[in-house]
C-alpha cells in the first residue's frame, strides 16, 4: 500500500472519529434525548417519585428538574420558561428535550459564553428567558430553623426511631452551615424539649426573621411511600413566596440525596407554624420513617448532613431568585 493511500485513509478515519464525537441527535421537531443531553452536560440522570419526571445532577450538586409535557425546567429550584418551545416529550424510557432548553441549560451551568449546540433542522426562535440566578450573599439574614416535635411529643415512631430524634441533628447541621455563611440562624429548640407551636411562631415573629423552616419526618400506611416533600401557606403574597421557598428546598435536598420528589404542596390543614408566622415559611418532610430503607438512611449522620446541605442549597437558590435582603419581616402579609 502506498504512503499516499495510507495517509489518505488516516485522514478519513480521523475525520470520521471527529464527526462521531461531535454528533448530536436532534429530531425534526428540534428535540434531543435527555440521556444524551445529560452526557453533554456531564450530569447524571436520576429518577424521581414521578414516572415522567427526571432529575439531572452534577458532581457539585447543581440540578435540573424536567417534567414531561412542560415547556419549562427548574434549575436549582428556579423556573426557566420557554413559551414558544415544544413541550418535553416521553420517548420510551427517556425524555426528549427542546434544543433551545439545552442551550439555556449550558448557560445556566457555565455562563452565556458557552457555544450553543448544533441548531435543530427547523429551529424556532429562542424566547426571552430569565437570566441564570446570580450568587447572593446570605450574610445578615435571620432564618429560624425549627426541629419539629421534641420532649413529650415524639412525632412519628417506627422501628424504635423517634421523629424528634431524627430532625434535631438535621436542624443542628443546617444551623451550623447557615452560620458559616453569615446567617443569624435561630433554633426553636436545641435539645429534647417541647416548645409549643405558639412559642415557635412567637419566636420567629419577635426576632423579625426573614425565613422560617420547620423540619419533620413523615409516616404513611403504605410502607413503600418514600421521598421528600413540603407544605407552604397558599394565600397572599407571603404564600407565593413560601411556595418558592418550599420548592427550592425540596429541589436542593433531592439534588444532594437523590430522594424521590413528593413536591411542595399548599397546606390544607391550617398548620399553625405556617398560618401564623409573618414571613415566608415552609414545613419540610425529609423522608418516611415507615419505609424501612429510608428510615435507615434518615438515622445515618452522613445522610443527615446531605439533607442539611440540601436545605442550605435550597435557601441559597431562593435568595438568589428573589433578591431577599435582611430587612426583617417582609412587607408581604
Amino acid at each position: 500500500m502506498s504512503r499516499g493511500l495510507v495517509t489518505g485513509l488516516s485522514i478519513l478515519l480521523l475525520l470520521g472519529a471527529c464527526t462521531h464525537a461531535e454528533r448530536t441527535t436532534i429530531n425534526s421537531d428540534g428535540l434531543r434525548p435527555l440521556r444524551e443531553v445529560a452526557r453533554s452536560l456531564a450530569m447524571t440522570v436520576k429518577p424521581t417519585g414521578f414516572p415522567k419526571d427526571r432529575l439531572l445532577v452534577d458532581r457539585d450538586g447543581r440540578s435540573f428538574y424536567v417534567m414531561a409535557g412542560k415547556s419549562y425546567y427548574r434549575f436549582m429550584g428556579d423556573r426557566r420558561q420557554f413559551p414558544g418551545a415544544a413541550g418535553i416529550r416521553v420517548a420510551g424510557k427517556d425524555l426528549l428535550i427542546p434544543n433551545e432548553m439545552v442551550v439555556a441549560m449550558k448557560r445556566d451551568l457555565h455562563g452565556a459564553s458557552v457555544a450553543a449546540p448544533t441548531p435543530a433542522p427547523t429551529p424556532t426562535p429562542t424566547p426571552a428567558r430569565e437570566s441564570a440566578p446570580k450568587t447572593r450573599s446570605l450574610k445578615g439574614l435571620k432564618i429560624v430553623i425549627d426541629a419539629g416535635h421534641g420532649g413529650k411529643d415524639p412525632g412519628a415512631v417506627q422501628g424504635g426511631v423517634y421523629e424528634k430524634n431524627v430532625v434535631l441533628p438535621i436542624a443542628r447541621r443546617t444551623i451550623h452551615e447557615l452560620k458559616s455563611l453569615g446567617v443569624e440562624a435561630i433554633a426553636t429548640r436545641t435539645g429534647d424539649t417541647y416548645p409549643s407551636l405558639d412559642a415557635r411562631v412567637a419566636l420567629a415573629n419577635r426576632r423579625r426573621a426573614d425565613l422560617f423552616l420547620s423540619i419533620h419526618a413523615d409516616s404513611a400506611s403504605r410502607r413503600s411511600a418514600s421521598g421528600v416533600g413540603a407544605f407552604f401557606r397558599a394565600d397572599g403574597a407571603r404564600g407565593r413566596q413560601s411556595r418558592k421557598l418550599a420548592v427550592a428546598v425540596v429541589d436542593g435536598i433531592m439534588a444532594r440525596t437523590g430522594a424521590n420528589n413528593r413536591r411542595a404542596r399548599a397546606d390544607s390543614r391550617g398548620l399553625r407554624v405556617l398560618r401564623n408566622t409573618r414571613m415566608p415559611a415552609a414545613l419540610i418532610e425529609v423522608g418516611f420513617l415507615t419505609n424501612a430503607a429510608e428510615r435507615r438512611r434518615l438515622i445515618d449522620p452522613g445522610y443527615q448532613s446531605q439533607i442539611a446541605q440540601g436545605i442550605v442549597d435550597g435557601i441559597k437558590s431562593y435568595v438568589a431568585a428573589t433578591a431577599l435582603r435582611p430587612t426583617g419581616i417582609t412587607g408581604a402579609r
